[in-house]
């Protein structure tokens, strides 16, 4: 008996009647819904999507970076579930953003929190989120510029949602 035979007669006897079992229990399941377990919940939501663009002037010969900052006063208690960003064409990676809590410095945006600070060129997106905010808390949005030659443009906007 050579390998392969072997390998084919354990497929045959063992793995596949397995397979088949486990196909046919997943065929034989039913799905049931009763109208009467159903339950609807109706909630009123207060929205909230300040657009927080700014243009950041072009850094210092004696700078890394130009550095402004947006600060930004939640009107309600919430949370943020997504952030809004673009890069116009022509950015070239030279402008970053970043989105912090003003008080306890927790990293909000972006998304990857290896990054300080997200760039782009000719880029928008969103990116889903799921910050807490409490009315009042602050928000900082810090935008750098690392070209030393023009000013730079970066686009966002909040969208932050809370209970009536």
């Amino acid at each position: 008996m050579d390998f392969f035979s072997t390998v084919d007669d354990v497929l045959e006897d063992r793995i596949i009647p397995v397979i088949e079992d486990i196909r046919d229990g997943v065929n034989d399941i039913e799905l049931e819904a009763d109208i009467e377990d159903l339950t609807v919940e109706q909630r009123d939501y207060v929205w909230e999507a300040p657009v927080l663009s700014a243009k950041v002037e072009p850094r210092g010969d004696d700078e890394n970076y130009s550095e402004t900052e947006v600060i930004y006063e939640a009107p309600f208690d919430g949370e943020i579930r997504e952030v809004m960003v673009g890069f116009p064409d022509g950015s070239d990676e030279w402008v970053g953003v970043q989105v912090s809590h003003y008080s306890s410095g927790d990293r909000i945006f972006p998304p990857n929190k290896q990054q300080d600070q997200m760039s782009g060129n000719d880029f928008y997106k969103s990116f889903k989120q799921s910050y807490p905010l409490e009315k009042g808390d602050k928000v900082i949005v810090r935008y750098r510029n690392y070209d030393s030659m023009q000013e730079r443009i970066v686009n966002l906007t909040l969208q932050i949602r809370g209970e009536k």
